[in-house]
């Protein structure tokens, strides 16, 4: 059994495909590689469940909040197995 680690914050920088989160004064860059699967949920007219949609890694903008989940290799290396783009829906906070 191989566990994975997630890390969650927002996109701070991208440099290539190389991501950089902040959450709470602390930061972590995670190249996430060519085959990881990146995906959002969508909130939905009329306040039902959010869906899940399959986005590529262009979508992912300075500011939004992420996921993403990964492994640690035996050097040291963070290997991405997954990335979720997560939004607010619109109105929450006013």
């Amino acid at each position: 059994v191989v566990a994975s680690i997630a890390a969650y914050g927002q996109v701070q920088k991208i440099d290539g495909r190389v991501i950089t989160l902040t959450n709470q004064g602390e930061s972590l860059s995670i190249e996430i590689g060519q085959e990881t699967p990146i995906f959002s949920y969508a909130s939905s007219v009329g306040g039902s469940a959010p869906e899940k949609k399959n986005v590529n890694f262009n979508e992912i903008k300075k500011g939004d909040n992420l996921n993403i989940a990964f492994l640690v290799l035996p050097n040291g290396v963070l290997q991405s197995k997954a990335v979720m783009i997560l939004s607010i829906p619109s109105g929450a906070g006013q």
